[in-house]
């Protein structure tokens, strides 16, 4: 029952403070110092990582007593919820195992934009997304997949 009510506040928590990160969360799991994440997507691992020393902070500044269980936690790991660890701690995939990441975009847009830094910007992301099609076709796939989602 305690750690029901653990995910519960943990839950409430995030809504709260972090109402962007909130749905994409799955579920969590709190052992000793350390709160593990589970999130909906792979795609949203790098954006709890970027917010970690944030989500951290928080926790710690926490005061209420009903909620003196986050202010211990040390560490963050969060993973997709499809890879789940077993009794082991070893990852084995539930399904899904190739998950790759892969630009959508193909660069072909026209560039409206009349102010010159807005128009700049997108040129830039026009580069950007050009030279991620150019990566997939030169070289390996496996080695731009690895660089890319680093």
């Amino acid at each position: 029952m305690r750690k029901l009510r653990e995910h519960h506040l943990l839950k409430l928590l995030f809504e709260r403070f972090f109402p962007s990160l909130a749905p994409k969360v799955f579920c969590f799991k709190l052992e000793s110092q350390t709160l593990k994440i589970a999130v909906r997507h792979p795609a949203y691992i790098k954006e709890f990582k970027y917010h970690e020393n944030t989500i951290k902070k928080a926790l710690k500044a926490i005061k209420t007593e009903e909620l003196a269980f986050v202010r211990g936690i040390e560490k963050l790991i969060v993973f997709d919820s499809r890879y789940v660890p077993n009794r082991d701690n070893a990852a084995h995939a539930q399904s899904d195992k190739g998950f790759r990441y892969c630009e959508n975009a193909e660069g072909m847009f026209e560039n409206l934009a009349t102010d010159s830094d807005i128009a700049r910007l997108f040129e830039e992301w026009r580069a950007i997304v050009l030279r991620h099609h150019r990566l997939e076709q030169l070289e390996g796939e496996e080695d731009f997949y690895r660089r890319i989602n680093e």
